[in-house]
């Protein structure tokens, strides 16, 4: 159905569409993207999706990113760009069709980042934690903490959350908002520790610049979802958790060894595998050990959730028309 997207744009006609976060959290739900990012990474595996090499620039307190891909089949290509600041982000992912050029959409891209980056990370757990897992515990409490946990209850029956963040007053009340809107026992946890004891599944998603995750904190079976550290100077695990890992795998292995340079040491990296690759190899895992995911943030996941996204929107007469001026040659003599 993916293969459609772009003979359906082009069939369609006219100009191409404003879609807005209202119409992006009306047509995908987190299941749904959680399938069409694992077929994403398949498709990347067998080398049917190409992604851009991420591009990334920061200066004091801010950075800007840029992300993409291609699928090759459909002959559709998206870009993703924000720029990351204290006062926020407005991030805006662009889709062409890659045979003529041609501008399909513009969609705002909060939701679907939120989305395809809650929903690697269930795609992630499915095939790297154990079977039965129960305990979750998450470090952080921001923006993107509550749909992890979703993304890690959408794949396995959990019974307990654990939340730990810095301050008392976040994590209190997170935890009580988690479990009014989840139906799950969650509690706030007095430290970082104290919350990951035990647990199955651990997803940090902080902004931390110092490592916090011991190896004398882990149960000796257990997954991690790193997902926090996306830039050089933040950590989230320590290199000696890294080395202690069975299997490593990240969504953008080159990424991964150029961003995340403090929890992977040269020897570590060496063993990283892509997501596509743990995805098309299907292997589990039994006994003991640590697994790790490391999300980096990918064109790959972008583009897996803005296919559906488009293909139902322009089925369902969503999003608005653009205004597109022919192209203009620019004035170059002031005569």
């Amino acid at each position: 159905m993916r293969g459609a997207t772009r003979s359906q744009a082009r069939s369609e006609g006219g100009p191409p569409r404003w879609i807005d976060e209202d119409d992006v959290v009306g047509l995908v739900s987190l299941p749904e993207a959680i399938a069409a990012i694992k077929g994403a990474y398949l498709r990347a595996a067998a080398g049917e999706v190409v992604a851009m090499p991420k591009t990334f620039a920061s200066w004091t307190g801010g950075s800007m990113h840029a992300i993409g891909a291609i699928a090759v089949a459909s002959g559709l290509a998206v870009s993703k760009t924000w720029a990351h600041t204290p006062g926020g982000a407005t991030p805006l992912l662009a889709a062409w069709d890659a045979g003529t050029g041609e501008l399909l959409a513009v969609i705002q891209a909060f939701a679907l980042g939120q989305l395809r980056t809650s929903a690697i990370t269930g795609t992630a757990t499915s095939i790297l934690a154990a079977d039965r897992c129960e305990r979750l515990a998450v470090i952080g409490s921001g923006k993107q903490a509550e749909g992890q946990i979703a993304a890690v209850a959408a794949v396995r029956e959990i019974h307990d959350i654990a939340v730990y963040s810095p301050t008392a007053e976040h994590r209190t009340s997170f935890a009580a908002r988690i479990a009014e809107r989840s139906g799950i026992t969650a509690r706030a946890a007095a430290s970082v520790a104290e919350a990951v004891d035990q647990a199955d599944v651990i997803v940090t998603v902080t902004r931390a610049t110092e490592p916090f995750i011991s190896p004398w904190m882990l149960a000796e079976r257990v997954h991690i979802n790193a997902v926090g550290a996306i830039t050089p100077e933040r950590a989230e695990l320590e290199a000696a958790v890294v080395a202690r890992a069975r299997r490593i795998v990240a969504d953008d292995v080159a990424a991964a060894r150029q961003l995340s340079p403090r929890e992977l040491s040269a020897t570590n990296a060496a063993h990283v595998v892509s997501l596509g690759s743990a995805l098309a190899a299907d292997e589990r895992l039994d006994g003991d050990g640590v697994t790790i995911f490391k999300a980096l943030g990918t064109g790959i996941s972008d583009l897996a959730v803005a296919e559906m996204v488009l293909e139902r929107a322009l089925a369902a007469g969503v999003g608005r028309p653009l205004t597109v001026s022919s192209r203009t040659k620019p004035k170059l003599w002031s005569n």
